[in-house]
């Protein structure tokens, strides 16, 4: 099975990003448990060593239109 049809398969992702760099894929998942967390990372693991970061707190703001960041 390919790394996208796996992907597809797994319960819980709701993200998948195609990147640059040393990771090709970046996921964003939820977990249900640590168990849940180790069986997606176990299948992932058919195609790589994945690594995974727990997101502790997240901030976000939208954009205003016009308005550029440097």
């Amino acid at each position: 099975m390919a790394l996208g049809a796996c992907v597809r398969e797994l319960d819980g992702v709701f993200e998948s990003h195609r990147v640059t760099g040393a990771d090709r894929l970046i996921l964003k998942i939820v977990a249900q448990s640590v168990a849940h967390l180790d069986e997606i990372i176990r299948a992932l693991a058919h195609y790589g060593t994945p690594t995974a970061s727990i997101v502790l707190a997240s901030k976000s703001r939208p954009l205003r239109a016009g308005v550029r960041r440097n």
